[in-house]
């Protein structure tokens, strides 16, 4: 098995189609560099819009493809408790610009406070996230990661969601490891 990436995102925009507040400076997301995308929320509790990344220039020779793994990096600007919370909603993939797949959310950590951040890793070796994607499919500018988050205010304090960086690994059989971009 070889590796291709970590590759980080070059493209991320904010999806209104569902849940409310706009992802803002999405295009901070391109690497762990403490420069955040984020929304901030009136005092209400809610799914945010997703966040829809893609462009992560993924180059595969022919192959199989055996696993995926998504990296985000994320913080909240709250101290968690029971009444105040930052969670994932939703993460994805997206294959051709569609969202399918497992949904590998972890519903259940709440975001650390920031300045510290919390390093969620989504799927990896082995882990096809309920698909069966090709090296064309991953290596398609409209292959990425669907992204949302829950927000938990009952006191109503107006808090905030923080995105640092997302970046793919893929693995497979092609004959070497391919470093990311």
């Amino acid at each position: 098995m070889a590796i291709a990436g970590p590759n980080f995102v070059t493209i991320a925009v904010n999806d209104d189609s569902v849940g409310f507040n706009e992802w803002t400076n999405t295009q901070r997301l391109v690497s762990t560099n403490l420069s955040y995308a984020g929304m901030a929320n009136g005092g209400l509790s809610f799914q945010t819009n997703r966040l829809k990344a893609t462009g992560f220039k993924f180059n595969l020779p022919l192959c199989n493809i055996t696993g995926i793994r998504v990296d985000i990096v994320k913080a909240g600007n709250v101290v968690p408790n029971a009444l105040l919370k930052v969670t994932d909603y939703e993460v994805k993939l997206l294959v051709g610009g569609v969202i399918v797949g497992d949904n590998k959310a972890d519903t259940f950590i709440p975001w650390p406070r920031h300045p510290s951040q919390l390093h969620s890793v989504y799927g990896g070796p082995g882990d096809l996230w309920g698909l069966n994607p090709s090296y064309l499919d991953i290596n398609g500018d409209t292959f990425g990661v669907a992204y949302s988050a829950y927000i938990t205010d009952e006191q109503h304090k107006g808090i905030g969601a923080l995105l640092d960086s997302i970046s793919i690994t893929v693995y497979g059989d092609f004959p070497s490891d391919i470093p990311g971009v």
